[in-house]
Order: C-alpha cells, then structure tokens, then sequence
C-alpha cells in the first residue's frame, strides 16, 4: 500500500470521521422515519458511500434502506454519504472497504477496472446494443466471477446496478466515425479509452466533477457519460448532440466489507443474500429511469439526437473493433483464467469466442 493509501484508510477510520458521517451526508437514511426501525432494539447502521446524488440511480439507496428495515424488523438501516462529500472520486472504493472504514458502497466498474481487470468483461464497449442484455450479462459475471472474489472486491457483493446507457456527448457534429479522429475524449474506464484510441480519438481521464470546466476551456472535445448528467451538469450547454457508439452501459456492484458483513448475525446475512436479484432488478431499472428522463431534458433543451441509436453504418466497424481489438486487449489483461471465464459465460451469449 501507497503513502497515499495509508493517509487515505487512516483519515477516513478515524472515530471522527464516522461520528461526523451523518452530518457531512446532510442526510440520514435511517432517520428518515421508520416506525420499526426506531422499536429496534440495537439497530444495526450501517454507513454506505454513493458515488453521487444525480439521477436516479441514487434511489436504489432509499429502496435498499427500506427493504433492510422490513426484513429485518428494523435492526439494519443506513446512513448514506457520496464520494464528493468525503473528497473521493470512487476509484478507491474497493480499497476503502478493505481497510474496514466503511461498511457499503457502490462499486462502479469502469472505475475499479485497473484494481481487478476481470470484472470489465461484460461492459467492454461493442459487445451489446441492448439493454436488458447488459443485464444478462452483468449478473451471468456478477455470479460466476465477481461475488466469488471477495478479496478483489473489498467485501461481499449483494447485487448489481446501472447508472444507465453511456453516450458520447460532443462539441462537434457526428456524420461518421471519421469525426472522432483527434478528438481529445473524457472516459472512465479502461475498455472505453482503447475502444475511442482505435477509432482515432485521444482518450483522456477527468472526474466527473472537473469535465464542465474542461469543455468550458476547449480542453475535451466530448465525454462518455450517463444521461443523469445531462440535467446535472446542464450538458447542453456545451455540448452539441449525444452519439450511441457501442458503449454499453454503465455498470456497478453493490458491496458489503468484509469485517461487516462477518459481524452480522446470520440470519440478517441470509436476508440480505435472498435481496441480490430484487436489488439488482432496481438498479437496472433505475438506470433505465435515468435515460428516460435524461433524453427528454436533452429533448426539450435542443440538443442534436440524430444518432441516439447506432447508425447502421456504424455497427460494422464498431463491431470490428470490439471483437478484434478491444476483447484481445483485455484478455491479456485479465490473463488466461479470464478467456475461459468469458467463453464460457459470455461467450454463447455475445456470439464471440476467445483463443
């Protein structure tokens, strides 16, 4: 562990920082009122990290909470706090669950990739146009590679989200894929920067929070986000149009740390195992919800949708690229047990298969 990293698990273990965790969310789930939490005797709270606020993705946090509260009559409920908040950018998540100093956190893939370069598998771009696929897939890996790795995911993994379809927002106009050629891209992730590199971008990495001022400045020519940013960052403002270019959807994991999910009494254990698929339906759902919502702001604030879809005569190319660039790349990556992984639970389903 980096200097770096000690300073990081330290500050945020302190007892200070938990006793004051409440008040930096500006908010306390679990005291949002909940008539059999509060006959509780002993609740358990646990303190969960979001990545942030925007969209709707962050309801699967009440849906959650509340869910907790039912099934357990009241003894587990949550107090929730984002990665702004606590000065983070969600890439150290897997780390800050190790370490103990929070007890859940939402794992976002495309961010913790270069942690564990396995768990990218099914979002690498130009694998699926389709949605509920993404899903498919997500969860087929969820179950068979990444909740079985407790030790590369900082904890137990208690069901999977979305933050929803993922489209190139640019400055410029879109007629081809010619147009992204020197274009200086935001990305997020590993798979995405490889994918735009070969079809000519310069992929660049930015948090989140530092992409309004870079398209400000002339920086970035564009990003790969969600349509929750669209009302969040008023994205029409500098930027033209959204393009759909392969990349699929943003997903993450739910998980628990270690250290707590061992002190919890069994039985609250096994509710919570018994929640993955209904967690993970809200998550996806709610990602969807996030795109809806996000294309009608685009909509009514007249940003350019003539490729919201992949145009046809993109797809070859795309697909191109995806099979014979970008899986090979991860592949490598990933080493030999990750090409055997994929063929054998991603494989059947993309129509692709690894040598």
């Amino acid at each position: 562990m980096t200097i770096t990293q000690h300073s990081l698990v330290a500050s945020l273990s302190t007892t200070g920082w938990l006793a004051g965790f409440t008040l930096a969310a500006g908010i306390s789930i679990s005291a949002l009122g909940s008539p059999v939490a509060e006959a509780a005797e002993n609740p358990i709270v646990w303190k969960a990290v979001a990545l942030h606020r925007n969209g709707e993705s962050y309801k699967k946090w009440q849906w959650l909470n509340d869910t907790l509260q039912e099934r357990t009559d009241g003894r587990l409920s949550l107090q929730v706090v984002t990665a702004e908040e606590l000065g983070l950018s969600g890439t150290e998540f897997i780390r800050i669950l190790g370490s103990g100093a929070v007890d859940v956190a939402e794992i976002t893939t495309g961010y913790v990739a270069g942690d564990f370069p396995m768990i990218e598998a099914p979002e690498l771009p130009g694998l699926t146009y389709d949605y509920a696929e993404s899903q498919q897939l997500v969860d087929t890996w969820m179950d068979a590679v990444v909740a079985p790795n407790p030790q590369r995911m900082g904890g137990h993994v208690i069901g999977s989200f979305a933050w929803g379809p993922m489209y190139l927002f640019s400055r410029f106009s879109m007629t081809s894929l010619d147009d992204l050629e020197g274009k200086k891209i935001r990305v997020f992730a590993s798979g995405q920067a490889k994918y735009l590199e070969e079809l000519g971008a310069e992929p660049m990495s930015l948090p989140i929070t530092e992409v309004y001022g870079a398209l400000q400045r002339g920086l970035i020519d564009g990003l790969v986000t969600g349509t929750e940013h669209i009302k969040g960052m008023s994205l029409w403002e500098l930027t033209e149009g959204m393009n759909d270019i392969g990349i699929a959807p943003s997903s993450g994991f739910i998980v628990v740390s270690n250290h707590s999910w061992n002190a919890l009494p069994e039985d609250i254990q096994a509710t919570i195992d018994g929640l993955k698929q209904e967690l993970s339906d809200e998550g996806w759902r709610l990602g969807r919800k996030n795109a809806e919502i996000g294309i009608k702001v685009a909509r009514e604030n007249g940003m350019n949708l003539d490729n919201l879809t992949t145009p046809e005569a993109w797809q070859d190319e795309l697909k191109n690229v995806a099979e014979n660039v970008v899986l090979p790349w991860w592949a490598d990556r990933a080493g030999p047990e990750a090409v055997s992984m994929f063929n054998d639970q991603l494989g059947r389903q993309v129509g692709v298969t690894l040598q």
